[in-house]
């Protein structure tokens, strides 16, 4: 997809056992949790592992969100 931010790339349930959204990062590591908000340079997301806390979205290569309708909401997509 020509244009799109490689932060804007959103995969549907792909691959994923626990109910969790998951932060996948440009260093190659990933972090399960709940994308909390979205704001224009940073996501919101709360961890088990690290709590509540903003995230750049310069360190996110993409997002995997549990939910199909969260995702084709956060992407303007019309179901």
């Amino acid at each position: 997809m020509k244009g799109v931010p490689a932060a804007a790339y959103i995969l549907l349930g792909w691959g994923l056992s626990a109910s969790a959204d998951q932060l996948v990062f440009r260093d190659g590591t990933s972090e399960a949790g709940t994308v909390i908000a979205e704001h224009q340079d940073v996501y919101t997301f709360n961890s088990p592992r690290l709590g509540t806390r903003p995230v750049s979205k310069h360190r996110v290569r993409f997002v995997i969100y549990d939910n199909p309708d969260v995702a084709a909401e956060r992407l303007g997509l019309d179901g």
